[in-house]
């Protein structure tokens, strides 16, 4: 299918925040994992659930225009340390999404320790943009791994930046850190200019924050067998998200030391709520990006 230039550059766009800006407890920072975890999905995600999905957004050259100049203000992103938005910055990346508590139950034959040895906190599942607009699915996965008394580790996955045309199949294809090259020369036009000017390279993204025993260069999420939703589901995505019963397995996660190096079973990621679209999870949630 044939994207409009509004669908290529659809994953710079962003939603300006409704809520009033939220605030943590001036404490929150030397909770437990557990205890941040449940606060969050309790106190913030959970009280802000949509009453009616808002619908997934396409945007026009003023949007798209809007979305461009934010981009060049990225820097929030990867220095902010909090869980929450900065104030007054928009979700420029992956406006709407569901939100999720999970666990990740770690292989103690991996060798990693750290998040990736056994961590608690929320995943966030979301499209890179209206699948309308952008001409097909584009799935995404932010996790937040939280630490006892330290900030969270966060990471963002996808499985293709081109995403996987008109499969509503959300885990139809693993998730990882390293993108394969796009086979369509628009998207490498914009991914070389990415790379100029604002030095990001969305197919390779540092994740060795997520060990320290072994540093990961690359880590996989494999979905594990009988999570797959229907690849023809005329639903909104969030609908069918909410379907997973809490307790199932979502992935299998593997992980190396280099782009070449075998990979080592990690553990496996665990749902132990269910998805809930909400205001807070869409606005003001944070995951931070990593350089």
């Amino acid at each position: 299918m044939t994207r409009s230039w509004t669908g290529l550059f659809a994953g710079f766009v962003f939603a300006m925040s409704g809520m009033a800006h939220a605030q943590l407890p001036k404490n929150f920072l030397t909770w437990d994992a557990q205890r941040k975890s449940d606060y969050l999905w309790e106190k913030k995600i959970l009280v802000n659930q949509y009453r009616t999905l808002p619908p997934i957004q396409g945007w026009g050259w003023e949007g798209l225009w809007k979305s461009a100049k934010a981009a060049f203000s990225l820097s929030e992103s990867f220095d902010h340390d909090s869980d929450e938005m900065p104030e007054g910055r928009p979700k420029i990346f992956h406006p709407m999404g569901s939100v999720a508590q999970f666990e990740l139950v770690g292989d103690s034959n991996s060798g990693y320790d750290g998040a990736l040895g056994g961590s608690v906190g929320l995943v966030r599942f979301s499209l890179g943009a209206d699948p309308k607009t952008f001409g097909g699915y584009l799935p995404g996965m932010a996790l937040k791994f939280m630490v006892d008394g330290q900030p969270s580790e966060n990471v963002h996955l996808l499985n293709s930046i081109e995403g996987q045309g008109d499969d509503r199949n959300l885990f139809a294809r693993p998730l990882s850190n390293h993108l394969p090259e796009p086979e369509s020369m628009s998207f490498r036009f914009i991914l070389k200019n990415l790379k100029a000017l604002l030095g990001l390279d969305p197919l390779h993204v540092n994740v060795d924050h997520l060990s320290h025993s072994k540093k990961p260069v690359r880590v996989v999420f494999y979905p594990a067998p009988g999570v797959a939703t229907d690849s023809n589901s005329p639903n909104d995505f969030r609908e069918d998200l909410a379907k997973l019963p809490a307790g199932v397995t979502l992935y299998e996660v593997y992980a190396s030391e280099s782009m070449e190096g075998e990979l080592v079973h990690v553990g496996k990621m665990v749902l132990k709520t269910q998805f809930v679209a909400s205001e807070y999870g869409d606005q003001q949630l944070f995951f931070r990006h990593r350089r």
